[in-house]
């Protein structure tokens, strides 16, 4: 990581601060220590290269279904940002976000949802917004409001690569 940073400083589109997002796939599969170490590794590598001053912040967006105490400890400790990704009532989530068992993910990924708030780790949310979705505005405003999500992105449902329909 110490020649990427290097690369990135020296790039003319480096700014006074620096985020590093991990997405895709599910990045809490990695230990909480993986990311003590990686950030650890991260505040070096910016003060060796006269960068420590620099605002750093950290991201990951998950489905939420493996936080639990230890990991919001994490987020605190490292400065990590968190992003959810649920997609609205379980129904419309579960129809499109299953777990590798085949069963909807929605209720595990709530429950874990209430570690966060038990801890004072602020969220968003990015949402995907389906046909069923789209057609239930005033549900999705309200699924969003009771659950106290108050910052949303919404996607819109996209077809290509590995998703081969749209309901769009």
């Amino acid at each position: 990581m110490p020649l990427l940073i290097q690369r990135i400083l020296e790039s003319p589109y480096a700014g006074s601060e620096f985020a590093l997002v991990r997405h895709a796939g599910e990045p809490l599969m990695l230990l909480t220590a993986w990311y003590d170490e990686a950030t650890s590794i991260l505040q070096r590598s910016l003060a060796e290269h006269g960068a420590g001053g620099l605002d750093l912040t950290q991201h990951v967006q998950t489905n939420a279904t493996l936080i639990n105490d230890a990991w919001c400890d994490c987020f605190h400790r490292n400065r990590i940002a968190v992003g959810i990704s649920v997609d609205g009532p379980e129904d419309i989530h579960d129809s499109h976000r299953c777990l590798r068992n085949g069963s909807g993910s929605h209720a595990l990924a709530m429950r874990r949802m209430e570690a966060l708030h038990h801890n004072n780790v602020p969220f968003h949310c990015i949402s995907v917004l389906t046909a069923d979705a789209m057609e239930q505005p005033e549900r999705m405003y309200r699924y969003f409001r009771d659950h106290d999500i108050n910052d949303v992105g919404f996607n819109l449902e996209e077809q290509g690569r590995v998703h081969t329909s749209s309901s769009m």
